[in-house]
């Protein structure tokens, strides 16, 4: 379909339909690991932003930048781009604005190990916010290590209260997170077993990527002291962060070997 998008958009020579063509080129390549690919959607968009710009499509530029630059490990540039693009399109929709920005900045502190730093504005969007299980999710590894009962209740609520949409699959990959470092059993296999058939993929959130599905995997068959499963997810999680051209995935890899 993106194929065909970008194929009819170049046809009629539409410079808004060939940005949604390349916008939607860059999530299916993240997903699928292919970093060149990546990273040639958003050569693409660059070029269009003079033909084809307004403040939604300045925006998307602006979280794409921020979403390579955490994928190449550049955290204080994904962040600085983060910033610029709340700013772009916080006149327009502040919440959407804010809940894009704030997806960034978990991505981001996860990827420097100061995640519980979020604690406290976490705990303040879950209780604005209790249906959003991603928040549930990234509050669970907020407290992970400091209040693992806590946790493990955040952990579980992201498990019942959660409804298949895009956010589904990153609200599972945040607290697989989780449920590995808390290590409660049944949390385990739950997990496991959500996860399980996303093995293989790269989590995209909209605005940033939580990372290889595999890589949660492997975390939580560590625990489940299941090392075949371990070593087998581990390496797809290697794989799809080196094919995506990915050293922030490599790195906490590397991290938790």
């Amino acid at each position: 379909m993106t194929a065909e998008l970008l194929a009819l958009a170049a046809d009629a020579d539409d410079p808004v339909a060939t940005f949604e063509g390349h916008h939607l080129d860059f999530s299916v390549a993240l997903q699928r690991a292919d970093g060149p690919r990546v990273r040639a959607a958003l050569a693409a968009l660059r070029e269009l932003g003079p033909r084809s710009g307004q403040v939604g499509q300045d925006w998307a530029v602006g979280y794409l930048e921020a979403a390579v630059a955490h994928l190449d490990d550049r955290l204080d540039d994904a962040e600085r781009w983060a910033e610029e693009a709340m700013g772009r399109f916080a006149a327009v929709a502040p919440a959407r604005a804010f809940a894009a920005y704030g997806g960034q900045l978990l991505a981001i502190r996860m990827a420097q190990g100061r995640i519980a730093e979020l604690g406290e504005a976490l705990a303040a969007l879950v209780a604005e916010q209790p249906a959003v299980p991603a928040w549930n999710a990234a509050l669970s590894l907020a407290l992970a290590d400091v209040d693992p009962a806590a946790a493990a209740g955040y952990a579980r609520r992201t498990l019942t209260d959660v409804p298949a949409d895009f956010l589904w699959l990153a609200a599972h990959v945040i607290g697989g997170r989780a449920a590995a470092r808390v290590g409660e059993p049944g949390l385990v296999d739950a997990y496991r077993s959500r996860l399980a058939p996303w093995s293989g993929l790269v989590c995209w959130q909209g605005t940033c990527s939580y990372g290889p599905v595999d890589t949660p995997l492997a975390l939580l068959a560590e625990v489940a002291g299941d090392r075949v499963a371990a070593s087998r997810h581990r390496a797809c999680a290697t794989a799809l962060a080196e094919s995506l051209e990915a050293p922030v995935f490599t790195r906490e890899l590397a991290a938790t070997d």
